[in-house]
């Protein structure tokens, strides 16, 4: 299934949600809206200690718009835990329409360790 044109498996991960904000969206706040989007979406994988304030207050806002009851500082504090944000961009305006956030996980399953890859506040904007 991982295609080996892919330089990392961020990469992937990047693409993966490209398509999905291209071919449903589903907003707890607004509904399903699952129709044909046909505008592409840029994506920039970003270092939580590179973002600048901008930035942060454009995801936060993005949150709000389609979640209810979003806490700054519950959002500030999750992202502080985070390694990395992957950030969706509309490429007419630049617009910020969609991110998630990432880190590395160490856990045991099994007996075993394991390493995995943890998204947490996802989301994308419907455009249209």
């Amino acid at each position: 299934m991982f295609n080996t044109h892919y330089r990392t498996a961020f990469d992937l991960v990047i693409v993966k949600l490209l398509q999905v904000a291209r071919d449903r969206c589903v907003s707890p706040k607004h509904g399903d809206c699952r129709e044909k989007i046909s505008m592409k979406l840029s994506g920039r994988l970003t270092s939580v200690c590179e973002l600048s304030s901008t930035d942060r207050r454009q995801m936060l806002a993005l949150m709000d718009l389609h979640y209810d009851g979003v806490c700054p500082r519950v959002f500030e504090e999750d992202l502080a835990d985070k390694r990395w944000v992957i950030q969706l961009f509309d490429p007419n305006t630049g617009e910020l329409c969609g991110f998630s956030t990432q880190t590395i996980i160490d856990v045991e399953v099994q007996g075993q360790p394991v390493r995995a890859l943890f998204s947490g506040d996802t989301i994308s904007q419907p455009l249209g």
